[in-house]
């Protein structure tokens, strides 16, 4: 069967069990599995599904009670889609390209188990921990290879990683094995956290149920590290959200339940959902910095070096901070106001790093995906002698994830030894203070770089494409039946949807402000920001119910006023749209921008005599601007008050003209009878169009009816209108 065959097969299997008719998807089942050998196993787990849910429809048809029949169902339904799924695997397991099948493909050929890789690496360890009671653990040699015991450890813990990873099912031997290994005494924690890792990784692949279990277990032992247990929880949530879709079996759930009821689990889980949250926001922060702030520094650095005298001389940063001229050019630059809202996310945990660390990611090092989910420590083989000061620092430091400290490590050792020195002195200097008042690693920080470790994957592995980017989309663990208790509060929620109306995910702050509104009576400022949510997603209807529940809590918010005037003009309902911009009026007489917009709306409302009135105050209010004057020209015009118009207009193209402007000049000579001056206004509008005359026939059509209103007949538009598109033709432009 080919792989696009079966994958149809399943979701037809999928969509029989979602129509309960499990006796057809146990049908269609047995024409996927896979023939031979490689099958037989399978064939008689789905045997014995057919024999079980024979006897539970026997025994429910017969009337006799069974308070588990449903459990048991929904186990019998999750098993013949992971049999569906298997089936999959072991199709694409014989040549599919992509980089879980080659390393699966690989990892089949070695004779080598989880258990017995576990058990090497074990012994690697207590080899290089007796080298280094003796002095030194680089100078340990590995027996059964020859090479350095610990560049031994580090590829068998790659081995051990892609094995977890790439072994689906995992077996109960397997099972076993990892779980002796994260409570080993031989083993250093970091080498469980890695497990823990590919875990997670193996899950985003193909969903099994004893990985879920093994992260449960890991999250509710209290005897492990601190860092194993949360960055399994992490794992085990995002697994749940990719695989959202998929029931737990009986045994998952009521462990599932048991760590549930764990004092830490809901402060937890709401971490997480928080730094899941935050790393979507990664994308943006990384694009204010790359699009806004580096380029507006790199322009400013020629001022900088000429005011402070280092043209022609290193540029040292930490001379910034003691000249004021410095901060001078950036306020004026308005570069300062873009530095304190980077500074603010940091406090408030956004990732700012990944602009500075995301092109970094190309070294050799990173080849393996086992090295981005790696725990950075000062003895792994990448940090050599000169570096290890350093390296001791970087270990400790809360600021960077482990996946940016190797980052700056593989930096570093490409950089000439004369800078690289300067570096690591002043790094050093700097650093020391902050890792030594640094508190060990809370719960909040722990999660939050391991989020940030799985975003660098997702984002820059050389084959993410390959890999399911759970940061491509929202990320809703409130939507999760298991977790809905432990994240619909009142703080969580407050807490949340203000997080994401702060950064312009107004679906999902709306969606949070709704579940908040259910819970407690909802404020004014509550209700004005469903309805600005709203009006951002276009859904004015909606906006224009929640602005008028705001302002019936809050009758006198100007903002307010301003907000459902907004509406109303959007929608066509300028006499509505006008009554609360009159209202505001009131309050802000000599409020220019108000009168402009009042004056906007009295013209689309078919009012250009009211609309004068209004952008004249504007042009007595500011005799020097010049917002005014196309509006009162257009008005002019509409108005029958030509001269006025001719005025307006003569000074428009006198300055900088506009398409259309010329355009409108073009109107202006039609209602005046000046046909030929109109034709050749309105071919230079065309020119300004860049030639493109099908445009500009669609825009003169929509303003047929003002002309028509003005007493030009149909019959010398259309001749104006052929004499302008001839002569443009005639000029040579290219026009379809």
């Amino acid at each position: 069967m080919k792989i696009e065959t079966a994958i149809k097969h399943i979701s037809h299997i999928d969509s029989l069990l979602d129509a309960r008719r499990v006796n057809g998807a146990l049908d269609a089942l047995a024409m996927l599995l896979p023939s031979g050998p490689s099958g037989w196993t399978m064939a008689e787990r789905a045997a014995k599904l057919r024999e079980s849910y024979g006897l539970m429809s026997r025994y429910a048809l017969d009337g006799m009670s069974d308070p588990s029949r449903q459990e048991l169902y929904t186990d019998i339904t999750e098993e013949i889609r992971s049999l569906s799924r298997e089936s999959l695997r072991k199709l694409r397991m014989v040549d599919d390209p992509a980089l879980y099948y080659s390393t699966a493909r690989y990892e089949a050929m070695q004779p080598d188990t989880i258990a017995s890789l576990l058990d090497r690496l074990g012994r690697l360890r207590s080899l290089m921990a007796m080298g280094l009671l003796g002095g030194s653990a680089d100078t340990v040699v590995d027996p059964e290879s020859g090479r350095p015991a610990r560049e031994a450890a580090e590829q068998v813990a790659r081995r051990i990683f892609n094995r977890v990873w790439t072994t689906h099912p995992l077996s109960p031997d397997d099972v076993e094995a990892i779980s002796a290994a994260a409570r080993s005494t031989v083993l250093p924690p970091y080498e469980a956290e890695h497990l823990a890792a590919a875990l997670m990784l193996g899950e985003l692949e193909f969903h099994d149920e004893r990985r879920r279990e093994l992260l449960m277990e890991f999250y509710g032992d209290r005897n492990l590290s601190e860092q194993l247990r949360l960055k399994a929880q992490t794992g085990l949530l995002i697994g749940l959200w990719v695989h959202r879709d998929r029931a737990m079996l009986r045994r998952s759930r009521e462990r599932f339940a048991a760590i549930a009821e764990l004092p830490r689990w809901a402060s937890d889980v709401k971490t997480v959902n928080l730094e899941l949250a935050r790393a979507r926001d990664t994308e943006r922060i990384n694009r204010k910095i790359r699009d806004e702030i580096i380029p507006d520094l790199i322009r400013l650095r020629p001022d900088l070096e000429k005011r402070m005298g280092m043209s022609g001389k290193p540029f040292d940063p930490t001379s910034l901070e003691e000249n004021p001229e410095w901060q001078e050019l950036l306020d004026k630059s308005g570069i300062s106001d873009k530095l304190k809202e980077i500074s603010e996310l940091q406090e408030d945990g956004g990732d700012v790093m990944m602009s500075t660390f995301g092109s970094l990611k190309s070294f050799p090092f990173f080849n393996d995906v086992a090295n981005w989910f790696l725990p950075f420590r000062a003895d792994h083989s990448l940090v050599d002698q000169a570096m290890a000061p350093v390296a001791a620092v970087l270990e400790n430091m809360p600021l960077f994830c482990d996946s940016d400290k190797f980052t700056l490590v593989c930096a570093m050792r490409q950089m000439p030894a004369s800078n690289r020195d300067m570096i690591m002195n002043q790094f050093s200097a700097q650093s020391l203070d902050m890792a030594a008042a640094a508190v060990p690693a809370k719960g909040g920080l722990t999660i939050a770089k391991w989020v940030q470790n799985i975003y660098r994957f997702m984002k820059l592995f050389r084959r993410k494409a390959e890999f399911y980017d759970i940061f491509a989309g929202p990320v809703s663990l409130a939507s999760l039946p298991g977790l809905k208790m432990a994240l619909d509060d009142v703080e969580t929620l407050t807490l949340m949807s203000e997080f994401y109306f702060k950064r312009g995910y107004y679906k999902e702050a709306l969606e949070l402000f709704s579940l908040l509104e259910a819970r407690e009576n909802p404020t004014a400022p509550m209700l004005q920001k469903m309805g600005y949510c709203c009006q951002q997603l276009s859904d004015m209807e909606g906006a224009l119910h929640h602005y008028e529940r705001s302002e019936m809590l809050n009758p006198d918010s100007r903002w307010t006023r301003r907000r459902l005037a907004a509406c109303h003009r959007a929608m066509g309902h300028y006499d509505k749209a006008l009554h609360y911009y009159r209202l505001l009026e009131e309050a802000m007489p000599d409020d220019t921008g108000l009168a402009l917009v009042i004056g906007h709306t009295e013209l689309e409302a078919g009012r250009p005599a009211d609309a004068l009135k209004h952008y004249f105050k504007v042009e007595f209010l500011k005799p020097d601007s010049t917002k005014t004057q196309r509006p009162i020209a257009w008005a002019s015009l509409l108005n029958g008050e030509y001269d006025r118009a001719r005025t307006y207009y003569d000074r428009i193209l006198a300055a900088d003209p506009q398409e259309t402007d010329w355009l409108n000049a073009g109107h202006l000579e039609m209602l005046t009878g000046n046909y030929r001056r109109a034709a050749d206004n309105y071919l230079k509008s065309i020119v300004a169009m860049n030639f493109d005359a099908p445009r500009f026939a669609r825009v003169f059509g929509a303003d047929l009816a003002t002309l028509r209103d003005g007493g030009v007949d149909d019959f010398m538009s259309g001749l104006v209108l052929d004499n302008v598109l001839s002569r443009a033709i005639a000029s040579g432009s290219n026009l379809k």
